[in-house]
């Protein structure tokens, strides 16, 4: 297991990068408060398990509730004695409150909790990008009221077998959240204040 100390907070998508969110987002997002996680990059299979496996922590702050998240990175498909996709690439993701939340996979195709980019579609190499919300087709992913503090734990499996190797790059994992509660309300008294403090003067 790799520990990642470096954490980037941006709301910048991956140029050329294209995705289709499944559904629409929860009232009250808002993407200034997504917080991105840079994952390095990692390979996965053949081995001479049945499945290759790579898993990355980090420690995030914050107060914040998860609503969502999108995986995003290109995938370059090095060896195969069969047909490759990226979606056989599974991943699970493990929440400071030991909720857990799985998606994609050899076979997942029609399930709750497919990538976006499920099956034949995923099949050359390119950039994808699949969003899930907290109260999906799959319901909920963590537990409710989850926030973004605390140890996260990024799972990625090739779920296809010794058959074919995936390299992955460029990978991300955006987590979406709103303000936590009452953190408006105080960021509004400040500006209360000040406007006093000036009416004053």
């Amino acid at each position: 297991m790799s520990r990642l100390s470096l954490i980037i907070l941006t709301t910048a998508a991956l140029p050329g990068l294209a995705s289709a969110d499944i559904g629409a987002a929860p009232e009250g997002y808002n993407s200034a408060f997504d917080v991105v996680v840079s994952l390095p990059s990692f390979q996965l299979g053949p081995d001479d398990s049945a499945t290759e496996s790579t898993s990355f922590t980090v420690n995030l702050s914050g107060g914040q509730p998860v609503i969502g998240m999108t995986f995003s990175g290109f995938f370059d498909e090095i060896f195969a004695n069969t047909d490759a996709y990226a979606s056989d690439m599974r991943l699970d993701v493990l929440a400071p409150s030991g909720a857990s939340f799985s998606v994609g996979g050899f076979g997942a195709e029609g399930a709750p909790n497919s990538w976006e980019f499920q099956g034949g579609m995923s099949a050359s190499a390119g950039f994808y990008s699949s969003t899930h919300w907290q109260t999906g087709a799959g319901g909920l992913m963590f537990a409710p009221g989850e926030s973004i503090g605390g140890e996260w734990t990024f799972i990625l499996s090739n779920t296809f077998g010794t058959q074919t190797r995936h390299d992955w790059s460029d990978v991300s994992v955006t987590f979406h959240s709103i303000p936590a509660p009452g953190s408006l309300g105080l960021i509004g008294t400040a500006g209360l204040v000040t406007m006093m403090r000036r009416r004053k003067r």
